[in-house]
Formats: C-alpha cells, sequence, structure tokens
C-alpha cells in the first residue's frame, strides 16, 4: 500500500486515493486494482 501511496504519478496516486477514501475497510487488492488500471500521466496512448 506504501508503494501506491507514494508513487510519483498524479494520476495513479488520485485514482488509488479516491478508491481508499471511498472504503469502509481498507482493501489492498481493491487499492492494487486502482493502481495497476490507471494510465501513467506520460503514457501517449
Amino acid at each position: 500500500m506504501n508503494d501506491y501511496m507514494r508513487h510519483k504519478d498524479p494520476d495513479q496516486l488520485k485514482q488509488v486515493t479516491e478508491v481508499m477514501l471511498n472504503m469502509k475497510k481498507i482493501n489492498i487488492h481493491e487499492l492494487k486494482r486502482a493502481y495497476e488500471t490507471t494510465k501513467p500521466s506520460n503514457s501517449k496512448d
């Protein structure tokens, strides 16, 4: 979880933060999914 919250990409950090703030209990699997499904902001896709 620490890796997700310390990531330098602002889009990934924002997505993980939004998902976490909507949780009643911290769910690492959901945080990992949010982190991995967000494209880095420097992506050219």
